[in-house]
Parts: C-alpha cells; structure tokens; sequence
C-alpha cells in the first residue's frame, strides 16, 4: 500500500485550547486520514496555557497509537491563537503545511485530502471552512 501513498512530507499543526473531550478523537481521525494518503507526516500539537487534561489525554493516544512522530509545543503562557500556530509553523518541516486552529470538526475527514489536491494544481494556499 505505500507505493500508493504520496511521497512528499506533511506537517500537521494543531491549536491546543482546553479541549480534552475532543482531543482524542480529533487526532485519531486527522492521523487516519494522513496516514492512509501519505508516506510520511508528523503532527504539531501547541499548548496555548491548556489547563485541563487536554495534553495528558493527547500524550496517552499517542503513546498507544500513534507511529508517526508527535511533537509538543508548549507556550509559557497563553499567547492567544495566532502567536501559538505561528510556533508551530516554526518548527514543521513538511513540503505541506496544515493548520488547524480547532479540533472542532464540521467537515468530512476527506477534506484534508482535497486541500492537498488543490495545493497540487498549482495553489500556494488553500482555505477549508465548514
């Protein structure tokens, strides 16, 4: 199956904001979706000043299941959305680059795919909103 997969490097970052009831489910569905299009990716979490379990939770899933590489930001306060993903943006080293303010999903999972074939036919940026 992997000849199948795209070769190119994806970086996944995502906004962390006390959302522990969401945070598990939301990174199982965005790494079935990278892992069956893609060879190789890895995920950005940012901790904006989380003070729930968000982060806890998000360690536990990945040390259970995730295979590809995780890496965690922690602000040393809360610097609001944009400074945060701005962090994370920082420190992606993918050719592609997603960026989830929220863990919130209101869209079909295969969407994360579609933006990619956009930004193939020659887009330098692709927006998706529900």
């Amino acid at each position: 199956m992997a000849e199948n997969k795209e070769k190119n490097f994806v970086s996944a970052v995502v906004y962390l904001r006390d959302q522990q009831e969401m945070v598990q489910d939301f990174f199982e569905k965005l790494n079935r979706q990278l892992s069956a299009h893609f060879e190789h990716y890895e995920l950005i979490a940012v901790n904006d000043g989380c003070i729930d379990e968000t982060v806890v939770r998000l360690k536990k899933w990945a040390k259970n299941t995730l295979a590809a590489p995780l890496t965690i930001i922690n602000m040393s306060l809360r610097q609001g959305l944009e400074p945060a993903m701005n962090a994370g943006l920082d420190a992606a080293i993918g050719d592609f680059l997603y960026e989830f303010d929220s863990m919130e999903i209101y869209y079909q999972e295969d969407v994360i795919w579609q933006a990619y074939q956009k930004a193939l036919n020659g887009f330098d940026v692709v927006n998706v909103c529900p």
